[in-house]
């Protein structure tokens, strides 16, 4: 059995079913509408029948997703370091959080555009209020962090979720974006929770340095003009 299988992303054929499932949506006009205004409905239903999995889904859809929100709303997007990730590791890329879609979405679109693969996103749970959003969030590379719960469900959905990150990073199969706290911060001081650092230690093997060393841990900074959560 896939002890993961409950929050990591979509295999390629999960995705092909959940792609079919999502063609057959009502949301996709609303989304297209915005996003795509002027794009033929039946076409782009068609395409996503087409895709074979989820770095298809991610290049053929979401790609063109992220640039059209960029070229909509900014006046440009400017990033340094990403030679960090041209190197052959894989990482967990600990990030500041400000927008719930857009700071993991640029990024991937930034990897995509430098030639360097995307990283899987670490998403509350939360957010997921639908199959239909389930469906978007898992076919694009979605790690499904569960809150709530009783601390006994608390203890073992952490252990599971650092078991999963470090089983991804140490054996160099892609990197994981993860923010550094829970929800977006309200005042603009940045700080890692210190229960995310607990949690990366959970999987470990007991020796402090070592374990944090295999995970790669790569902080990422991101900044708006305008930050999202300004007025609270």
């Amino acid at each position: 059995m896939d002890r993961f299988e409950s929050i990591r992303p979509y295999t390629d054929q999960e995705a092909r079913e959940a792609l079919q499932r999502m063609a057959k949506d009502s949301h996709i006009d609303n989304i297209l509408s915005y996003v795509m205004p002027g794009a033929d409905s039946s076409q782009f239903r068609d395409l996503l029948c087409s895709l074979s999995g989820v770095y298809d889904f991610q290049m053929k859809v979401m790609y063109g997703v992220v640039r059209s929100i960029i070229e909509k709303t900014t006046d440009g997007v400017f990033y340094e370091g990403v030679e960090e990730l041209k190197k052959g590791k894989t990482h967990v890329i600990v990030s500041n959080h400000r927008d719930i879609v857009l700071d993991p979405a640029i990024l991937q679109k930034i990897l995509a555009d430098n030639d360097v693969h995307t990283t899987q996103i670490c998403v509350g749970d939360n957010l997921i209020s639908s199959q239909f959003i389930e469906d978007i969030c898992r076919t694009n590379g979605m790690v499904k962090v569960v809150r709530g719960g009783t601390p006994r469900e608390k203890f073992f959905n952490s252990t599971l979720l650092s078991e999963y990150l470090r089983s991804r990073v140490a054996s160099n199969e892609c990197s994981v974006w993860i923010a550094q706290r829970n929800g977006r911060t309200k005042d603009g001081a940045d700080a890692t929770e210190q229960g995310l650092m607990k949690m990366f230690q959970m999987s470990g093997s007991g020796d402090f340095y070592e374990d944090f060393k295999e995970l790669n841990i790569l902080p990422l900074s991101i900044s708006y003009q305008f930050e999202p959560c300004d007025f609270l």
